[in-house]
């Protein structure tokens, strides 16, 4: 009888500390997963049906991202694209943009000058359609890197372009304003 309850005594105890065990990681795995859902921010994009995702790492990238979405940056950008409002434009384009575009299967490297020469008046690239989905942001420092895919509808030196293509942008705090720093897009056959 001593060794039967000492068996049973055995299994309640080693019960007593595994069901704790157990709880703790459990609740362990669902703060972590509740932490880690609470580090993901969503930011509008005008030109996307969904948000902009961010993983949020710090307290700054935080802070750099809410003031890049409070400074309407994306929204400012659409519409002047749209409207072929080569003005704006020009005001949110770093003078030492890098421009990088791959179309219809040949690449190009613009200056800012160049870029803006497409706008306004000449009105070499016409958008359509402007639009984007899976857009992520990144900060680090005063930057925000934007990458995405895009199938917006544009007239691009006489050709109808629809996409899709992938992209990254980079926006720099500079002066106290977004400019946009680097630009690069590509037309692809989807993603994998």
């Amino acid at each position: 009888m001593n060794d039967d309850c000492t068996e049973r005594g055995g299994v309640m105890l080693r019960r007593f500390f595994v069901l704790p065990v157990v709880a703790l990681v459990w609740i362990g795995s669902a703060w972590a997963q509740t932490s880690s859902e609470q580090n993901i921010v969503r930011y509008p994009d005008p030109s996307s049906a969904e948000d902009a995702i961010a993983e949020i790492r710090s307290p700054q990238a935080r802070a750099v991202l809410d003031d890049f979405a409070k400074s309407k940056v994306l929204e400012r950008f659409h519409h002047a694209l749209l409207d072929n409002d080569k003005e704006t434009l020009d005001a949110m384009i770093a003078d030492q943009v890098v421009w990088v575009a791959e179309r219809f299967g040949k690449g190009e490297n613009l200056t800012k000058a160049q870029v803006l020469a497409h706008f306004g008046s000449k009105k070499q690239v016409r958008v359509d359609e402007h639009t984007r989905d899976h857009v992520r942001l990144y900060a680090y420092g005063n930057t925000v890197v934007m990458t995405g895919n895009s199938t917006s509808v544009m007239q691009y030196k006489g050709q109808v372009s629809r996409g899709p293509r992938l992209f990254a942008i980079v926006w720099s705090k500079q002066d106290g304003r977004w400019q946009l720093i680097l630009h690069s897009i590509m037309d692809y056959d989807g993603l994998l």
